[in-house]
């Protein structure tokens, strides 16, 4: 791993650079697969020490930035963002928890209105498979012993405790999910 430190408009000791890498490489605890860590110092026109950090890892980057009189609070300040941001890809890296497009969040979209062979091209593209059927008046339980013996994912049916259209679905994990 390659740390980096340079300094902007005042001139950088061993003490100075020595206080930034020691802080920045405690971040070797929450991210294993680090590659360079480049960090800015800059003195600006209000006394103050401007620190930019830049971690480059095998799955991205992380950045981050601040800003104060000491010079030690802000690169614990920049640490600690990165400590945070660090600490969040590897959760989601752990946990699977990668934003992804699920069914319930997925936005509608509208498509404009076009002529009867442009729209029909339009259903092609956007239907994969459309099915016509009775919708079947039962009980819940009864809905979801058909839909686990037809093999189905998803049973539409008409509710017959509430005379309701409900959905009954097969979750990821297994179990069964209704839609009132």
């Amino acid at each position: 791993m390659n740390i980096n430190v340079t300094a902007r408009n005042f001139h950088l000791t061993e003490g100075v650079k020595e206080i930034a890498e020691q802080r920045l490489l405690k971040l070797t605890r929450y991210h294993e697969g680090i590659l360079a860590i480049d960090c800015l110092l800059e003195a600006n026109k209000r006394e103050e020490i401007a620190v930019d950090v830049n971690v480059q890892t095998r799955r991205g980057s992380l950045h981050a930035e601040d800003c104060d009189s000491d010079l030690r609070t802000a690169v614990d300040q920049v640490a600690h963002k990165l400590e945070r941001q660090a600490k969040r890809q590897k959760s989601k890296r752990i946990n699977g928890h990668h934003k992804s497009e699920d069914v319930g969040s997925a936005p509608l979209v509208l498509a404009p209105r076009f002529g009867d062979a442009e729209e029909e091209e339009v259903k092609r593209r956007v239907l994969a498979k459309t099915a016509n059927s009775n919708l079947d008046s039962m009980a819940l339980e009864e809905a979801v012993m058909r839909m686990d013996h037809d093999g189905r994912e998803v049973l539409i049916f008409s509710n017959s405790e509430t005379e309701q259209v409900n959905v009954v679905y097969r979750r990821r994990d297994g179990a069964v999910g209704l839609i009132d």
